[in-house]
């Protein structure tokens, strides 16, 4: 068998694709942690710190985000930074993009590239363990689905002739699911990014708590920034009722709030206190959220023509918001220390994702059945209306036609015609149709009606003349 039957066409720039991608991903973590070592040298406290542990560390930090562990004396560290998996999706789906990647089979050896950097990369750090291979993975298999959003026609035939019998609504429902998950996450960044706006003072001093210099409060700053999609999911939880913890014995809910002492971490400041317990009255926002996003696809898309049609697309479209947030919800979770801090993240990912995916689908579907019946309502007056029209115009053709239209029977004879009509004999019969003025048959037989030979006085003259 050749090497062009195994490998598909364009391999080499595929397998380039998946390293670039890695490399570029770690060159993030590695490079922050040089800078932070080279800003930091010279503390008591680092005497023994080389350029390589700095580095080692960064690896480490970096094979977190890939649902790696991070080991200490008193425990380990697993809450996985969000924002550097997101990095690594983006990274490598733009050099697939770039390389122009087209098959399943050359994305397949850009994740495969993926996923053999990352472990090599993890050996030369000393990180052993084997779940952020797992991890690597899954982020090759999500960038390697993006690369390959709407090229149906690479997709086996029988799974492509499967997707074609499916009704139209459940493409539909995906899209809205799709685009409601979105919109969900725009709504937990707004949350989060406005707790801390109106917490900012004891971010501040958590934050003067530490006395950083410069070069450790950007470190320090953009670690808290690899944790926001975290904070996002955690804002959501809260929204969506059962709300999230930050370490055992704590809770934080719209109408409880259960907190312990927390660690000195600037942004646990915005965290919600007992004085911001709204009640269970937000799990209104995610409706009106999915109200509004129905709002907004109905002038993209058609809407449903029935109920069955309005239950596919809501189907479609909840099963798609709980599978994405429930994935998201639970990967937002870890350990972040030892003791307590061995439980942080969503109280219940499960029951959290069921509320919210929920919550903003019978938003969505109250706002379609809204739309759906005035739909019909405005076809039912518009066919009404039509109806109207059609017999509004045709009433005065008829009633015209009954009054300018008189009865041929009914129209006057004159005078003259009746006395110059003479009675045909067998000498004049040949010669009756040209002698007669009248201009009808009717006219003839009346005009005779009412001039018979027995009222003539002087048949036999006339005959003469």
């Amino acid at each position: 068998m050749s090497r062009g039957q195994i490998l598909p066409e364009r391999w080499l720039r595929a397998a380039v694709a998946g390293v670039e991608a890695a490399v570029l991903a770690w060159l993030t973590t590695a490079l922050i942690a040089m800078v932070a070592y080279a800003a930091t040298a010279a503390a008591p406290g680092l005497s023994r710190a080389t350029w390589s542990t700095a580095v080692g560390f960064g690896t480490r930090f970096w094979t977190l985000g890939f649902g790696g562990r991070i080991s200490t004396e008193d425990g380990s560290v697993t809450l996985i930074p969000l924002g550097l998996t997101l990095l690594a999706i983006l990274l490598l789906h733009g050099a697939n993009r770039r390389a122009q990647l087209r098959t399943i089979r050359q994305v397949t050896v850009s994740a495969l590239a993926f996923t053999v950097m990352v472990a090599v990369l993890a050996l030369a750090a000393g990180v052993t363990s084997g779940r952020h291979l797992l991890g690597a993975l899954a982020v090759g298999a999500i960038a390697a689905t993006t690369a390959l959003w709407g090229r149906t026609q690479e997709l086996p035939g029988p799974v492509r002739n499967r997707l074609a019998g499916l009704p139209p609504e459940v493409g539909e429902g995906f899209t809205s699911g799709r685009g409601l998950v979105v919109w969900l996450a725009g709504l937990g960044l707004a949350l989060v990014l406005g707790a801390i706006a109106v917490s900012w003072p004891q971010i501040v001093e958590i934050h003067t708590s530490l006395q950083t210099d410069t070069i450790s409060t950007i470190v320090f700053a953009l670690v808290q920034l690899a944790y926001l999609p975290n904070l996002v999911a955690w804002a959501l939880s809260w929204l969506a009722g059962p709300g999230f913890m930050i370490g055992t014995g704590t809770s934080f809910t719209p109408d409880r709030v259960i907190t312990e002492p927390l660690p000195s971490i600037p942004v646990l400041g915005a965290l919600p206190g007992p004085q911001m317990e709204p009640g269970l009255i937000v799990i209104v926002i995610p409706m009106v959220l999915g109200a509004a996003y129905a709002l907004w696809r109905s002038r993209r898309a058609p809407d449903p023509s029935s109920s069955a049609d309005l239950s596919i697309r809501t189907a479609a479209a909840a099963g798609t918001v709980l599978l994405a947030v429930l994935v998201w919800m639970t990967a937002a979770g870890g350990a972040l220390g030892p003791g307590r801090m061995a439980e942080v993240g969503v109280t219940i990912p499960v029951f959290a994702a069921l509320a919210l995916a929920g919550e903003a689908t019978i938003g969505y579907a109250l706002a379609l059945g809204v739309f759906q019946a005035i739909a019909e309502i405005s076809g039912r007056a518009e066919i009404a209306r039509a109806d109207a029209g059609a017999r509004a115009a045709m009433v005065p053709v008829e009633e015209e036609t009954e009054e300018t239209a008189p009865s041929i029977a009914a129209m006057p004879v004159p005078a003259p015609a009746l006395r110059a009509v003479s009675v045909p004999t067998a000498a004049t019969a040949a010669t009756v149709p040209t002698a007669l003025t009248v201009p009808t048959a009717l006219t003839v037989s009346t005009a005779l009606t009412a001039e018979s030979p027995d009222s003539d006085p002087h048949p036999e003259d006339e005959t003469d003349e």
